[in-house]
């Protein structure tokens, strides 16, 4: 789909916003030694609400200095190039400190974008401002560029991070000491495949028809479809293709489960237009789809799941829809309107109280079980784990991305390797 240029962007959602600000091919062709009026505009009324910091690739920086004056913006003199991640170190001695608050806005993506996701900041790409002696060497890393701009799209459409969650499939196959069972780990193994294309599939559709919300959340804004990176159109294409191969490889290795993945689909879609408006339904519905999740991974190695094992999930998925719920309305009151209905008192007993009902029901699981004194003493770092969660959701430290909490909280990510392992040696020594 055609990009904007610059001068075209809509700037009233900026505000009080750093700036990083390509030069060469997104406010002027390449070597170009001044700037439009229309661009000069453009980057006047950005700089009215916002801080605009200039950086170019191209290191004549008598003539970026120059441009810089020209338009009243600082600029960034360095020898280094977009995206070497030691600009970032630059940028905060230039006092740039808040890098979720930073957008970098440019015509490449193998360089700004690329320096976007260096610095953890937002990537606005622009339509390339062309020079009238481009080489056909050039044409060739502009085509390049923008293949790589739309490919990534698609796949941060399909929510690869999202992925993790379909680790509890193998969970039955782990309880069941089966992990070493080469034959039902590969089962395992593509029934992750599996169910990873259709939650993409089901991402899709529900960024479809939530785009609009999104544009006026902090993060989601910056989805594929919200931003405006990937058109409805090829939106729907990549996912009726996911579900016919979901179909497909369904029908050949799992036939089943297709009653199962076709209830989660459906769900899903109910969640999507109805069910994520009502209160309480909407925790306890999303909370069900890791249950999905952990029955489709006993059905496909033929392995019964216990039931304390399915209320612990249960509840524990709770927790993690709870803190999310927090986590949001701690940070902005727009762009999920159930959230109006939740006080913060209620989401910190619903974090609580599903915490609790978690840890009792997996330890009424781990003293029924036949895993040894090593799976009793997985309970500790379980109950690290839990309350830290419910510690951070209080107050209000970004839980409303739990998934990422693993890689970023050292104590999360210290009891989830500890309870690995005492799950590891319970089972297998």
């Amino acid at each position: 789909m055609s990009r904007p240029y610059f001068a075209d962007l809509n700037f009233d959602a900026w505000q009080d916003r750093t700036i990083l600000l390509d030069l060469d091919g997104t406010l002027a062709p390449d070597n170009e030694q001044t700037v439009t009026r229309v661009v000069a505009v453009a980057v006047s009324d950005l700089a009215v609400s916002n801080r605009v910091v200039l950086l170019s690739n191209k290191k004549n920086h008598a003539r970026n200095r120059q441009i810089a004056q020209d338009l009243s913006l600082d600029y960034l003199e360095t020898h280094l190039r977009k995206p070497d991640p030691r600009l970032k170190r630059l940028l905060r001695v230039g006092g740039v400190n808040d890098f979720s608050n930073l957008i970098v806005v440019g015509d490449r993506y193998l360089t700004d974008g690329l320096m976007a996701k260096v610095l953890g900041a937002e990537f606005v790409k622009v339509r390339r401002l062309e020079s009238s002696t481009k080489s056909r060497s050039s044409s060739l890393v502009d085509n390049l560029d923008d293949t790589a701009f739309f490919v990534s799209r698609l796949f941060k459409l399909m929510r690869p991070v999202q992925w993790l969650k379909n680790v509890l499939i193998l969970a039955p196959l782990s309880f069941a000491h089966q992990f070493f069972n080469y034959e039902k780990l590969g089962l395992a193994l593509l029934g992750v495949v599996i169910f990873s294309l259709l939650a993409s599939g089901v991402y899709i559709i529900n960024d479809f028809f939530d785009r609009e919300g999104d544009r006026a959340h902090p993060l989601k804004r910056r989805r594929p479809l919200a931003a405006g990176d990937i058109s409805p159109r090829v939106a729907g294409i990549l996912a009726a293709g996911l579900l016919l191969l979901v179909t497909a490889l369904t029908s050949v290795f799992f036939p089943a489960t297709g009653l199962l993945l076709l209830a989660y689909f459906l769900l899903n879609l109910l969640y999507s237009r109805y069910l994520k408006a009502i209160p309480v339904v909407d925790v306890v519905t999303v909370a069900g789809f890791y249950l999905f999740r952990i029955i489709y991974g006993g059905l496909i190695i033929a392995v019964p799941v216990s039931a304390w094992l399915i209320l612990c999930t249960l509840f524990l998925a709770m927790l993690i829809v709870g803190s999310k719920r927090l986590g949001e309305q701690s940070r902005i009151a727009t762009g999920r309107s159930v959230l109006e209905f939740y006080s913060p008192e209620f989401l910190k007993q619903l974090t609580l109280g599903s915490g609790a009902l978690a840890l009792m029901s997996y330890g009424i699981y781990t003293v029924l079980a036949t895993g040894g004194q090593p799976l009793l003493y997985s309970n500790l770092p379980a109950v690290v784990g839990v309350f830290r969660l419910i510690y951070l959701a209080e107050r209000g430290q970004n839980t409303e991305a739990p998934e990422w909490l693993i890689f970023r909280d050292r104590v999360i990510l210290i009891s989830v390797l500890a309870w690995l392992a005492l799950i590891y040696l319970s089972l297998y020594f």
